[in-house]
């Protein structure tokens, strides 16, 4: 069986610590929680590449609202790609779309190609997506290494059954990458449901917004039961 792998969203370099001293698989790198996650601070990626021995993704989304982008900001986040690229950061996540919630292929296509050969996380976008089935064909089709998703519901766990179906139908084309609600109560339940084998969570349980070391190691715990 697969080994299980957690990915911790982390909103600042200290919780990129935290988590990778509690035993994350690997970290998304982004900032400001309360819009759900922007590119981080050149600087904080530095710092990331500098202090973490664990691979890292970095979060390219250069504003908040909705994802659908310009020309413009189109631009500006490919040369971010390629800042972390020459860096030698692991991942990037992105996701676009149009104005009528279908995939933006002209805008993935221009991120896929800078951030070649990174690995490519599409987010959560995918869960805005007006025909989610079709677009997760089209982010196979351009290159992306994983989905990360709440298989179109409010948490992962309800949306484990859509989850499951992807990953029954994407093998080896598309990793599916559970995420939304994910903690240590129901990480076992959703791990079985879907039978995905990465899970993303902020692991936050206070206002500090900063990762709960504890919730990671029992995440890890329950996840370990199901390697």
């Amino acid at each position: 069986m697969q080994k299980t792998v957690l990915e911790i969203a982390c909103f600042n370099i200290q919780s990129a610590i935290v988590a990778q001293a509690a035993g994350a698989d690997r970290i998304e790198l982004c900032r400001d929680y309360m819009v759900g996650g922007l590119t981080p601070l050149k600087e904080d990626i530095l710092s990331a590449k500098e202090q973490l021995h664990l691979p890292f993704f970095v979060m390219v989304r250069c504003r908040e609202g909705n994802f659908v982008y310009n020309e413009e900001e189109i631009n500006e986040m490919c040369n971010m790609v390629l800042y972390c690229k020459n860096l030698g950061v692991q991942g990037i996540v992105f996701g676009a779309l149009t104005a009528n919630n279908h995939i933006d292929l002209n805008a993935c296509k221009k991120i896929v190609e800078a951030a070649g050969p990174m690995q490519i996380t599409f987010h959560r976008a995918i869960d805005a997506c007006v025909n989610a089935n079709e677009g997760i064909e089209e982010i196979i089709s351009l290159g992306f290494t994983r989905v990360l998703s709440s298989g179109l519901q409010k948490n992962a766990l309800l949306g484990s059954k859509q989850l499951n179906e992807w990953r029954h139908r994407c093998q080896n084309k598309l990793g599916i990458l559970a995420g939304g609600g994910i903690r240590a109560a129901n990480i076992g339940a959703i791990r079985s449901q879907t039978a995905c084998t990465e899970f993303h969570s902020a692991a936050i349980t206070s206002n500090a917004l900063c990762c709960d070391a504890d919730e990671i190691k029992n995440m890890k715990q329950v996840l370990s039961q199901h390697d």
